[in-house]
């Protein structure tokens, strides 16, 4: 702690109070031009996520060939979609299943137990384990069904859209093992679908733009298996779904450098 007794005796250089009027007015100046100055880099990197946003935006509707022949796709926020691609719910593809309702009470605090993925571990792009619970190991008897495998993607069913992105993430093999808790849904994709196509197609504003009516009036959002399932989407084939994913990875590595 800091006391006025120990304040008082500490030594200051005091210039006159024309050096100090001075000295104030140059470091105000100074300051200025600095705030202007990231002020200037941060319209910059709003500049560089948007434009990241719109050349996803156009891959996944418009596809990388410019010339090929387009279709409508009947739905108002996609527009025309190459014609070798599908339109169709998302429940063509997936295979979605929400968590179990593990009981609180038996919980267990021992690290070398089960971790369980809740709502709290889920943030856009990644998992976080800061606040982590437990199952005890000599209860999965019944409970196979929601241990979770490398791939699959999860996502949080309350508050699903943060400043930062939806919540969404792909479990990798340092995340497990692990259990799948209630208010998380697992999406498991079929052989036309590549999961990380599917989580380049969440990430869009196509899926915020469909889900986004359903909000109104809701203080706490959330979003249900069924209502991710009903979601009409731009399929490609899988040789063009991999040829996009390799050109927004390209893209990506560049702006994220003019980034930083």
């Amino acid at each position: 702690n800091l006391y006025w007794p120990q304040l008082k005796r500490a030594l200051v250089f005091l210039p006159s109070k024309e050096e100090q009027t001075a000295i104030a007015n140059f470091l105000d100046q100074k300051t200025a031009q600095i705030d202007e100055a990231i002020a200037i880099k941060e319209r910059q990197i709003e500049l560089l996520k948007e434009r990241k946003q719109i050349i996803i935006q156009k891959a996944v509707t418009q596809g990388l060939n410019p010339n090929v022949p387009m279709k409508d796709s009947g739905v108002e926020w996609i527009g025309k979609v190459p014609k070798g691609w599908k339109i169709a719910k998302l429940k063509h593809f997936i295979k979605i299943l929400p968590g179990y309702a593990f009981k609180s009470e038996k919980y267990s605090d021992n690290a070398n137990d089960l971790k369980l993925l809740r709502g709290v571990n889920v943030s856009p792009n990644q998992i976080k384990w800061e606040e982590t619970v437990y199952w005890p190991k000599n209860r999965i008897r019944g409970l196979e069904n929601f241990i979770l495998s490398e791939k699959d993607l999860v996502i949080a069913m309350d508050r699903p859209w943060i400043s930062t992105g939806i919540r969404l993430a792909e479990i990798e093999s340092s995340d497990l093992p692990c259990l799948l808790l209630q208010r998380v849904g697992r999406i498991r994709t079929n052989e036309e679908l590549s999961p990380k196509y599917l989580k380049l197609l969440l990430n869009t504003n196509l899926f915020l733009n469909y889900f986004e009516p359903m909000l109104t009036g809701i203080s706490v959002p959330h979003i249900s298996p069924e209502q991710i399932a009903s979601f009409l989407c731009p399929v490609p084939p899988v040789h063009e779904q991999i040829a996009i994913l390799e050109k927004i990875d390209s893209e990506n590595k560049l702006i994220s450098s003019a980034i930083d």
